[in-house]
């Protein structure tokens, strides 16, 4: 009993869709995006982030986590990392914070050009900027994730 009752968790868990957010260094817009999807509807979707030109080993900006943590959203652990083809085979959707980044990926792994789309809105780049733009930012993802997913 306790061995079929696991073994739903586990393919409960492996329902759920693989979301990865992309933007360009995995310090900002992307993992908020990935913590707010996480956060919004664990149940349906495991999230993740990684950058275009990320060089891998970045927390996540100062401004993002005090913009997340102002919303009330769990600041995960993160270090920043690059998309990479195995982040491509590893997803079932890939999510670019901007036309400039959807075209990157179509252009860097068009095998998998099925997978990948663009928020339904430009998502701004808050990096080097204040706590502002930084609140600014995660309000158009919020908006963004709650369009694309009908949250």
């Amino acid at each position: 009993m306790i061995l079929q009752e696991k073994k739903k968790t586990e393919n409960k868990k492996d329902d759920r869709l693989r979301v990865c957010f992309v933007c360009t260094g995995n310090t900002c817009r992307s993992p908020m995006a990935a913590a707010v999807l996480n956060h919004l509807a664990p149940e349906r979707f495991t999230a993740t982030s990684a950058g275009l030109c990320a060089s891998g080993g970045k927390d996540m900006s100062r401004g993002a986590q005090i913009a997340l943590e102002r919303m009330g959203v769990k600041v995960p652990a993160h270090i920043s990392r690059p998309f990479t083809e195995t982040t491509a085979k590893d997803n079932d959707i890939i999510i670019a914070m901007t036309g400039a980044h959807l075209m990157t990926l179509m252009q860097a792994f068009p095998e998998y050009m099925s997978k990948f789309e663009v928020m339904p809105h430009e998502i701004s780049d808050p990096f080097g900027m204040d706590d502002e733009a930084y609140k600014k930012c995660l309000y158009e993802i919020v908006r963004g994730i709650k369009e694309r997913f009908a949250l």
